[in-house]
């Protein structure tokens, strides 16, 4: 590593990143939102601050760095794993955000997931070096061999069984209500009214996205019928992107088996930053990392908006580091190393060969990188937590 980054502006960089995000289409409590989960730990500044790791990568610190780029996930941490379900039906374990994915090396997918597994830990890092040796390990397993069987860790289990026991009834009922006969989203901080026209906006671009997607449900006619449009609040990263949630008539057209369909703004990632189809390539990248990903994944336009079409699932639930324990993340870390070396394959099968001697150079180069990071990152969110009425007054927020 070099001494560059001691000379950086996190702060400067941080407004002038979320600068995009002011607007007066863009509800300013999304960018207050954002600042408040920076704020809480080093972790969530870490899953905040994608453009700044991007910055602060330096290729020649990446045992991987002369390999030719490929597609990676780029902004991947902890909580951007959990259990979804494939367009087979099947209910996997897997790497579920893909905004910021785009061309790199794997190497550094590695180091950023790394990093966020010390953050999630003992902050003394007492620790962190055995799971990011494990998280190596299992990440060279997977990026060997794709089909190999992989390690189970037991909070992957529970989420697979938790996703397959979710009753979609049962979930849309904590989401949607019955006003005069009508379905309409329960109005809250994570779905909110939009105006008319905004509602028009939105429903003419899944139309037009209906006609190139091959996946509907049966007996659901005419398709996609709009019953309610919202605005979408989540993630930390992603705030201050549009997000726009549609609640559509499902299979036959019953109560309690509607579809919840997101329209997510798709942007130029800092990976990619002079790409012009954000959206196109967040779902190619997404198709090759994942191999089978979910229905109904595709593309739309609201407006001038370029978005990412996917589902909402009941059958999803993501790991949420304030639920693990030590045991937790000492066990979990060898699976989400094999995951990330299983879509690492998948979108670049070549990768297996490329390794062959370089294993204890990845190995020490990723705790290497990881520790780094994540003093670095501890150091950017206490000064950030120092500033933060600073940041918000140069945002007007």
């Amino acid at each position: 590593m070099t001494d560059d980054v001691a000379a950086r502006d996190p702060l400067a960089a941080l407004i002038a990143f979320n600068r995009a995000f002011i607007g007066p289409d863009r509800p300013l409590t999304d960018v207050r939102l954002k600042l408040d989960r920076l704020a809480e730990t080093p972790l969530g500044y870490l899953r905040g601050t994608f453009h700044a790791f991007v910055a602060d990568w330096r290729p020649a610190d990446d045992a991987l760095g002369d390999l030719h780029p490929q597609p990676i996930v780029g902004d991947l941490h902890l909580e951007n794993f959990g259990a979804y379900q494939t367009s087979d039906g099947a209910v996997v374990f897997g790497i579920n955000d893909f905004d910021d994915a785009g061309p790199g090396s794997p190497g550094f997918d590695l180091a950023r997931l790394a990093t966020s597994l010390v953050l999630a830990g003992d902050p003394s890092f007492k620790r962190a070096i055995g799971r990011v040796q494990d998280l190596v390990t299992g990440w060279l397993a997977g990026a060997r061999n794709a089909d190999a069987p992989r390690p189970e860790a037991r909070v992957a289990r529970k989420l697979v069984a938790k996703a397959e026991s979710t009753s979609r009834s049962e979930w849309l009922a904590r989401r949607v209500k019955d006003v005069r006969g009508e379905r309409q989203f329960l109005r809250s901080v994570a779905y909110r009214a939009v105006e008319d026209d905004s509602r028009a906006s939105v429903i003419a671009a899944l139309g037009k996205w209906a006609k190139t997607c091959e996946d509907r449900p049966e007996g659901a006619a005419p398709w996609p019928h709009a019953l309610d449009v919202a605005a979408r609040t989540a993630g930390t990263g992603s705030l201050g992107r549009h997000r726009w949630a549609v609640l559509v008539a499902g299979r036959g057209g019953k109560r309690g088996k509607e579809l919840l369909l997101e329209l997510k703004e798709a942007r130029s990632s800092p990976l990619a930053p002079s790409d012009r189809r954000p959206a196109a390539r967040i779902v190619a990248s997404q198709q090759r990392l994942q191999g089978t990903s979910p229905k109904f994944l595709g593309v739309a336009r609201v407006g001038d908006v370029p978005c990412v079409v996917r589902e909402l699932q009941p059958t999803q639930a993501k790991v949420q580091v304030e639920k693990l324990d030590v045991a937790d993340l000492d066990e979990l870390a060898s699976t989400l190393g094999f995951v990330t070396g299983q879509a690492h394959h998948r979108a670049h099968p070549a990768l297996a060969a490329a390794l062959d001697g370089r294993e204890r150079a990845v190995l020490r180069r990723t705790v290497a990188l990881a520790l780094h990071f994540a003093e670095a990152t501890i150091a950017d969110h206490t000064h950030f937590v120092a500033h933060r009425d600073e940041v918000a007054k140069a945002l007007g927020v």
